[in-house]
């Protein structure tokens, strides 16, 4: 028995399969047994099926002659409804032969986008005031609430419909605190009015450089100052050179040694007390303080509740080396996350109160360079593989 010679049937004489296109030996038959049916049915548009189809069926051979133009179906009720998405990219290669529609749609029609969702609710209930706000529309294909890697709100969501004319009703369904505008009318970047390039952001800095605020500090000559989380020890070396910090009733710590030794030393010389492996959640020093600055405090993890433990540990930590109506100074940026975690609230918790807020000198204190904790650790594993390879190589 011979097929179509494509070679030899991997069954031989135990294939049980009738109709095998494949090569047998000779003597070989097929048990009668049940077809497999085809699992697109009647709607298969395959010339070379050899699956079993059930009536109704029309000839595959008949559809594809059916277009009127190459690259353009004529019938679209003859194949399928569904439109050809390579065709949509300009990337379909089979012309007049294609099952599918070849029509240009607009493609994200049946999506909204819902911003403006507070970031502290749980993303499952998110979903459901979604879904009871949008009951009224019909089928919804897929919801998506946005979240970071803490599985909070980022603040908007996607909502998939059936149709754009059901997307198009939802977008009539007006919410009090939400923001709900179809995807097509929004930009590319969800989260933001426009995205920033390299381009627009470097004239932004420019800008804030050329229009920032007078050099302003939370701390005069005449206060006794503790500086934590320093890094490497620029942004007290930037204030001492601007002659807003007396060298000798400051005192600068660092939770990690520097990498570099140029402002630690220099701070020493001019009678700075420099001090490293000093854990901000935990002080213990010998002296009090008029003004504390911890600028940018951060664990190097981009968990939110952990970053507000560390600044509730620290403003708890503070009370006990500040003097009666001593100030503490955090700077923290605006924008999120940072501003999930609270900082006015785990002050107020620690029994401190909000004074005033301001920008950071930026311009001022070009120098100061901002070291995080996870950028130092990184490094040091470097310089501990480099050491074992010159070892190795030693051997």
């Amino acid at each position: 028995m011979k097929g179509s010679g494509k070679g030899v049937c991997r069954f031989g004489y135990s294939c049980s399969r009738p109709g095998c296109w494949y090569e047998h030996p000779a003597g070989h038959k097929a048990e009668a047994t049940e077809p497999v049916p085809c699992r697109y049915g009647a709607g298969c548009t395959r010339q070379d099926c050899y699956f079993s189809h059930p009536p109704g069926r029309l000839d595959p051979s008949v559809l594809t002659s059916k277009s009127a133009e190459p690259g353009q179906r004529a019938d679209a009720s003859s194949s399928t409804d569904r439109v050809c998405v390579w065709f949509q990219k300009g990337k379909c290669t089979n012309g007049s032969a294609c099952l599918f529609l070849h029509v240009q749609q607009e493609r994200d029609g049946n999506v909204i986008v819902v911003r403006n969702l507070p970031r502290s609710k749980d993303a499952d209930i998110l979903k459901a005031e979604m879904m009871n706000h949008f009951q009224c529309c019909e089928f919804i294909t897929e919801l998506q609430v946005k979240t970071d890697l803490d599985n909070r709100c980022r603040g908007f969501a996607f909502v998939v419909f059936e149709s754009t004319e059901s997307a198009k009703q939802a977008l009539l369904c007006n919410h009090p605190v939400w923001d709900i505008k179809c995807k097509v009318d929004l930009p590319t970047y969800i989260e933001g009015d426009t995205r920033p390039t390299p381009k627009t952001d470097a004239a932004t800095r420019s800008s804030t450089v050329v229009a920032d605020a007078p050099l302003r500090l939370p701390f005069c000559l005449e206060d006794q100052v503790l500086l934590l989380g320093e890094g490497d020890f620029s942004y007290t070396d930037a204030a001492v050179e601007c002659g807003l910090l007396d060298p000798c009733k400051a005192v600068a710590t660092s939770n990690e040694p520097p990498r570099s030794h140029t402002h630690i030393d220099k701070l020493r010389q001019t009678g700075v007390r420099c001090l490293t492996d000093v854990d901000a959640t935990s002080l213990t020093l010998d002296s009090t303080f008029d003004v504390i600055v911890f600028n940018f405090p951060h664990t190097g993890e981009p968990s939110i509740e952990r970053n507000q433990k560390l600044l509730q540990y620290f403003l708890g930590s503070a009370k006990h080396v500040l003097k009666k109506g001593g100030r503490v100074a955090v700077s923290l940026k605006q924008t999120w996350p940072y501003s999930d975690w609270k900082l006015e609230k785990c002050a107020l918790a620690a029994g401190f109160r909000l004074l005033e807020t301001y920008s950071f000198p930026v311009s001022a204190l070009q120098a100061s360079n901002h070291i995080p904790l996870m950028h130092v650790r990184k490094k040091k594993k470097k310089k501990k593989k480099k050491k074992r390879k010159e070892r190795r190589r030693g051997k």
